[in-house]
C-alpha cells in the first residue's frame, strides 16, 4: 500500500496541475493514470510520422509545460502510469488494478485528501448501422489516425461540437479522403452562440477555428449543416452513409436523404463527463438541461459535496483543457491548504479564478452546441442495437415499457441492458431519454432524467484484484 496526503485520478490537464500544485505547497501526491503517459486524450500529439502543425505544436507545449511542473516536484509525486482505479473504500483508500498486463506498482493508495479528474467521454447517439465494421467514434478515430492507422479511403464525419474540425484537419494530414462532414449545428445556432463564443476566446482559440475551417475550405471538403447521419449500409463493414436534413427543431425531415460512398464513419456529439467515481462517492449531481448531462457540483475551490473530495477538469462539467489545467491548480491547492500546506493566497487564487471564468466561458459555449436534439432518437429502429455489451435492441426496451418498466432499473431488470462491462457508461443515458420517448411522458411520476446505480468494480478488474492483495 502506498500512503500518501493526496491522491490524483486522473494524469490529464487537470490531474497534472492539481498534483503539481499540491506538491508545491509540500504535500506528498500520488498521480493514478490509466495510460502509459500523461497528458489526457487532447495534449497527445500525434506520432504518425509528420511536421507538427501549428496547432499542435502549441498543444504540445502545452503538455510539456504541465510535464515540467510535475518533473519539478517530483520528490513529493509519485506517478502511477498504466493502472485504474476501481473502488474507494472508506473515501480514502483507492483500490488499483494495472490495465494491459502491466506490472503491478502498488494495488492500494491510502490519502487524506483525494481529487477525481477522470475527464470526459464521448456521448453517442445509436443510429441503424452503428455497430458496423468501419463506423467509429470521433475520439477513437482521431486516435487512430495519430497513431498512423489510416482504416479507410473515403471518410464521412458526422454529429455535432468542436471534434468535427480537429478530426478533419487530422485526416487531411495523414491523407484521408473526406466524403462529407456532416454536422447537425445550423447556421442559426451557430450566430445564437457567436457572442458567448467570441467573448471566451483568446487569440489562439480563435486562430484555431480559423485555421482548421480554412483547412477544410482548400481540401474541398463538402460540409452539410443541419444534417445527421440516418443510417449506415454493408454487408460485412460499413459501404455507403444515409444523410437526412433536419428542421429548425432538430427532427428529420421525411424525403430529405442523401446517400454517399464511405468505406469508414465517425460519429459523435461532443463530450459528457464520466462521474463513475464521483457518484461512487456520493457527491452530489444535477442534470444540466442546457448541456444534456449529469454534473458535479463543487464550490469555487472544486470541493465536492463531500468533505476532502475535490473534482477537477472535464469530469465535472466539460469546459475544455485550458479550463481543466486551472481548476486542477485550484482543486490541487485548496487539498493542500485543507492539509495545513501553503496559507492563504487569495490574490493568487483570484487570479486563477479569473483566467478560469475567461477559459469557462468559451467551454460551455461549445458545450451547449454540441448537445444532440431528441430529435435524433427518432432515427433508431426497433432492430437498432442499443446496449451493445447485451445486444439490447430498442424493441426490447419498447417491450419492456409496455410491460410496465417505468425506470432505467426496472429497465436493467427486465432486458439486462447496462449490465455489461461497461455497465452503462455508454448507453446509460440515451436509454434514459428513450425510455421517457416511449413513455410518451404520460406518466407522473417517472424521473425527467435517472442514471444507474454505481457497482464495484467501476473497471474490469481480475479476482486477484477483489481479494485485496496489496504490494
Amino acid at each position: 500500500m502506498k500512503t500518501v496526503e493526496v491522491a490524483v485520478i486522473g494524469g490529464g490537464p487537470a490531474g497534472m496541475a492539481a498534483a503539481a500544485e499540491a506538491a508545491r505547497r509540500g504535500a506528498s501526491v500520488a498521480l493514478v493514470e490509466e495510460s502509459a503517459t500523461f497528458g489526457g486524450k487532447v495534449l497527445k500529439t500525434a506520432d504518425c510520422g509528420l511536421p507538427l502543425s501549428p496547432i499542435e505544436g502549441y498543444e504540445k507545449r502545452t503538455a510539456d509545460r504541465l510535464l515540467t511542473d510535475l518533473h519539478r516536484h517530483a520528490d513529493r509525486i509519485t506517478l502511477i502510469p498504466r493502472h485504474q482505479v476501481w473502488h474507494i473504500q472508506d473515501g480514502r483508500v483507492l483500490e488499483l488494478s494495472p490495465v494491459g498486463g502491466a506490472p503491478v506498482e502498488t494495488r492500494q493508495v491510502r490519502c487524506r485528501r483525494f481529487i477525481i479528474a477522470t475527464g470526459a467521454m464521448e456521448r453517442i447517439r445509436p443510429f441503424p448501422g452503428w455497430t458496423l465494421p468501419g463506423v467509429f467514434p470521433l475520439g477513437g478515430l482521431n486516435s487512430f489516425v495519430k497513431h498512423g492507422i489510416l482504416p479507410g479511403k473515403r471518410f464521412v464525419i458526422a454529429g455535432s461540437g468542436p471534434l468535427l474540425p480537429v478530426l478533419a484537419h487530422t485526416l487531411i494530414r495523414a491523407g484521408g479522403r473526406i466524403a462529407a462532414l456532416v454536422q447537425t449545428t445550423t447556421h442559426r445556432e451557430m450566430l445564437r452562440h457567436v457572442f458567448p463564443l467570441m467573448a471566451g476566446m483568446d487569440a489562439f482559440k480563435l486562430f484555431q477555428g480559423i485555421y482548421y475551417f480554412g483547412r477544410m475550405i482548400r481540401n474541398r471538403v463538402p460540409i452539410y449543416n443541419g444534417a445527421a447521419v440516418s443510417r449506415v449500409d454493408g454487408e460485412e463493414r460499413a459501404e455507403s452513409v444515409r444523410v437526412i436534413r433536419l428542421d429548425r427543431n432538430g427532427d428529420p425531415i421525411p424525403g430529405t436523404e442523401t446517400e454517399i460512398d464511405a468505406d469508414a464513419v465517425a460519429v459523435g456529439f461532443g463530450l459528457i463527463p464520466c462521474t463513475d467515481l464521483t457518484r461512487l462517492c456520493g457527491c452530489r449531481e444535477i442534470y444540466d438541461e442546457l448541456s444534456g448531462y449529469w454534473r458535479t457540483l463543487r464550490n469555487s475551490r472544486m470541493e465536492s459535496s463531500v468533505d476532502g473530495v475535490f473534482v477537477a477538469g472535464d469530469g465535472a462539467a466539460v469546459k475544455g483543457y485550458s479550463a481543466a489545467a486551472l481548476e486542477g491548480t485550484l482543486a490541487g491547492g485548496a487539498a493542500a491548504l485543507q492539509l495545513g500546506y501553503g496559507g492563504e493566497d487569495d490574490s493568487e487564487s483570484a487570479a486563477v479564478q479569473k483566467r478560469l471564468k475567461k477559459a469557462t466561458r468559451l467551454g460551455r459555449a461549445l458545450d451547449q452546441l454540441s448537445a444532440p436534439s431528441s430529435g435524433l432518437l427518432h432515427l433508431i429502429s426497433d432492430e437498432t442495437v442499443i446496449c451493445r455489451c447485451e445486444e439490447v435492441r430498442l424493441k426490447d426496451l419498447r417491450q419492456a415499457a409496455d410491460a410496465g418498466a417505468r425506470d432505467i432499473h426496472d429497465l436493467k431488470r427486465r432486458t439486462r441492458t447496462g449490465m455489461g462491462q461497461c455497465q452503462g457508461r455508454f448507453c446509460g443515458q440515451v436509454i434514459n431519454e428513450l425510455l421517457w420517448n416511449l413513455l410518451n411522458r404520460q406518466a407522473e411520476d417517472f424521473p425527467l432524467r435517472d442514471v444507474f446505480t454505481p457497482r464495484i468494480p467501476v473497471k474490469p478488474c481480475t479476482l486477484q484484484d477483489l481479494l485485496g492483495n496489496s504490494k
